[in-house]
């Protein structure tokens, strides 16, 4: 799928660069365009909602999936596209922890998505309001 494609699914789209865009995320109740949009010199679709929401969540919600943010081409990009949740997951709880190690402030929505990541199966073990709780 080419960029122009998603691009007419958003709102509020702005070019900033040559090959990026900003957006309205339609994943979350964005006031102020949060959702980054590049395209790759091969084509490939990054985009990247830094209110915190989800590539999945953010495709979900204007009706795409994650092939959609690869080009229609002969290559193979399967390898692009073996994340699982359960990686996400971990990486979610790899980077809190990290984080309170050194000390940084956590936020409400910090603690909702550790606690969902912990709720789908992330490494942490332990009772998951007891761990929010101490933090």
């Amino acid at each position: 799928m080419s960029v122009q494609k998603i691009l007419e699914r958003l709102e509020h789209t702005r070019k900033t660069s040559s090959d990026q865009w900003v957006a309205v995320c339609p994943a979350h109740d964005d006031r102020s365009p949060s959702l980054h949009v590049r395209e790759k010199d091969d084509g490939r679709i990054l985009i990247h909602c830094k209110a915190g929401c989800g590539a999945n969540d953010v495709l979900n919600a204007i009706g795409l999936s994650y092939d959609d943010l690869f080009p229609d081409t002969k290559e193979d990009y399967r390898s692009f596209r073996t994340v699982r949740d359960h990686t996400v997951d971990d990486f979610v709880v790899e980077i809190w922890n990290a984080d309170r190690k050194v000390g940084k402030a956590v936020t409400k929505a910090d603690k909702e998505r550790y606690r969902q990541a912990l709720m789908r199966g992330g490494k942490e073990i332990g009772w998951i309001d007891e761990l929010l709780d101490h933090t």
